[in-house]
């Protein structure tokens, strides 16, 4: 079957219904930006080192196509683009947890993939416009256009998760060698840990208790920032104890246990040593955890940051 058809030379084409439309027409050029953000969100995902953002970045552009199919049909057939939004929505919580909250204007440029990144998101807000354009004319409702609409704040947070990571972390004095690669829990590694944290928790000026636990949950360190409420000792440690348990955040276990989830009731077993308070991370060489960290004290948000913040500091140097 040759590529060309030559039944768009004179500047009209179809749509799937068989409707003969210009190339110029609102269907086109939102199908155009749509396209467009596709391949640009393509260029990101063939940079990407980490597997989940390159799966969830493959799983958006089979959304963006089928969207695409929509249009092209004139919204003969509309989808329902509702959970998908609800997964960009966690997905942008679970990436603004990992930098911290942004005081300045962004200059894209600092990190190629970054970059590449805030581009697909001016794309999709482009398509947005266009897409709102064509709606309006078509007089619609349709879950489409809020769904493109959380897919640029989800590239926007995405952007800053990865500047944050390779840039502000690679560039503190305070990492742990390159080469170490961190395979169990040792009372010096908790230090060095528990310093990094608390250097960051100064400067945000969060008064915090730091928790360090082995693969087992075992405290190896627990360290309180003056100040810091008495209560939060005995909240980090099970933070951490939580997280080196279940290899897993804490604040993502909250819906693992509500009623009728799998951990349903989990928190009222283990001598009551399970938590789902925002706060524990685990710490892991590759896929293997080694341990976890605890975060009680601050606001949740704090928490989860200055958590994240550590573990993000030790597996940077121990992938």
């Amino acid at each position: 079957m040759s590529v060309y058809t030559k039944k768009g030379d004179g500047g009209m084409t179809d749509l799937f219904n068989g409707q003969r439309v210009h190339k110029t027409d609102i269907h086109i050029e939102t199908l155009g930006n749509i396209d467009e953000l596709t391949s640009a969100i393509g260029i990101v995902r063939s940079t990407l080192q980490e597997d989940d953002i390159a799966s969830e970045l493959l799983n958006i552009q089979k959304r963006l196509k089928d969207i695409m199919a929509v249009i092209a049909s004139d919204f003969e057939k509309d989808i329902d683009t509702q959970e998908d939004t609800k997964a960009l929505e966690q997905a942008i919580d679970h990436n603004q947890q990992l930098f911290p909250p942004l005081d300045h204007f962004i200059y894209p440029g600092d990190l190629k993939v970054a970059a590449q990144i805030d581009l697909a998101r001016t794309i999709a807000r482009r398509a947005e416009r266009r897409l709102t354009h064509l709606i309006e004319t078509k007089n619609i409702q349709t879950s489409i256009s809020k769904y493109i609409n959380r897919l640029s704040d989800y590239l926007f947070v995405l952007a800053r998760r990865l500047e944050f990571r390779d840039l502000v972390l690679q560039s503190m004095d305070t990492s742990i060698p390159v080469g170490a690669h961190p395979k169990s829990m040792t009372l010096d590694l908790a230090k060095h840990i528990a310093s990094v944290i608390e250097n960051e928790a100064k400067r945000m000026g969060a008064k915090v208790v730091i928790s360090i636990a082995n693969k087992d949950g075992v405290s190896i360190l627990t360290q309180m920032m003056d100040d810091a409420f008495f209560i939060s000792k005995g909240l980090a440690e099970k933070k951490a104890f939580t997280s080196a348990a279940l290899q897993m955040p804490t604040h993502e276990l909250k819906t693992l246990v509500s009623q009728g989830a799998p951990f349903e009731g989990l928190e009222d077993m283990v001598d009551e040593k399970i938590i789902t308070l925002g706060g524990g991370y685990p710490l892991k060489n590759k896929d293997v955890t080694y341990g976890a960290i605890g975060v009680s004290g601050s606001s949740a948000d704090n928490d989860i940051y200055l958590a994240s913040y550590g573990a993000s500091k030790t597996e940077r140097k121990s992938v």
